[in-house]
């Protein structure tokens, strides 16, 4: 409950600024004002040179793009979204070195400091570039950490399935990466939207489906069906 103070010192108008303080005031807006007219453009710069690495052209914003560069809280988010779209072994390797190194750069700078835009998509990030240096236990922890972060996020856990199947070996699976497929799948198969793309990704890329039904073993009866009726949905329309 709020109280108000109804006393005459109260209800007294507050007193105006005398001449002087009114122009003290005037000039420090003024002067607040023309920082904000010079700090924007170059900080609406920064976020569409990071909007760039999100869409699809990663080479034209690379040399913009140095590790450790300041970005807003949503920059920051732009360049993730980005970094999440071109960390990939395939796709990488089509930009030229110079441009690639930057990029890997300024992914780096955001995944070494989770706390500073999405912690789970930075983490998904920092295993995207542990993948790419090929270091399956930095993967493997970083999945770990996104999957903590984020638990009940399909698109997330779809991505990190993504990410596991390049971890996997053709061999084997190993236990705790298993788990963690299981973890991912069970919150893909809680809803619909990206149950579908799943079963679209087991048909067309042979190392993602066994990797996924390594992790599907580990599912109860139910789940796993609903997986295998979705792989077949998918079989028959493609």
């Amino acid at each position: 409950m709020t109280v108000k103070d109804t006393s005459s010192a109260a209800r007294q108008s507050p007193r105006p600024p005398g001449r002087a303080a009114g122009r003290i005031l005037q000039g420090a807006a003024g002067l607040a004002l023309i920082g904000l007219a010079c700090l924007a453009p170059g900080l609406a710069l920064r976020e569409s040179r990071a909007a760039l690495v999100a869409v699809q052209d990663a080479e034209a914003a690379a040399p913009f793009l140095p590790a450790g560069e300041p970005l807003s809280f949503r920059g920051r988010i732009g360049l993730l979204e980005g970094c999440l779209r071109w960390l990939v072994p395939g796709r990488i390797a089509l930009l030229p070195a110079e441009a690639s190194g930057r990029i890997v750069d300024a992914c780096g700078g955001l995944a070494s400091h989770p706390a500073a835009a999405a912690p789970s998509e930075a983490h998904l990030v920092a295993a995207r570039l542990a993948i790419l240096r090929k270091d399956r236990n930095a993967a493997l922890a970083a999945l770990e950490r996104s999957r903590d972060a984020a638990p009940a996020d399909g698109w997330l856990a779809l991505q990190r399935i993504r990410a596991a199947a390049q971890v996997a070996t053709s061999d084997a699976v190993p236990a705790a990466l298993g788990r963690g497929i299981a973890s991912d799948l069970r919150t893909i198969l809680a809803g619909d939207r990206q149950l579908a793309e799943l079963a679209r990704d087991m048909v067309s890329r042979p190392g993602l489906r066994a990797a996924v039904l390594a992790g599907a073993d580990q599912l109860a009866p139910g789940e796993a069906g609903r997986l295998l009726a979705a792989i077949r949905r998918t079989d028959r329309t493609s």
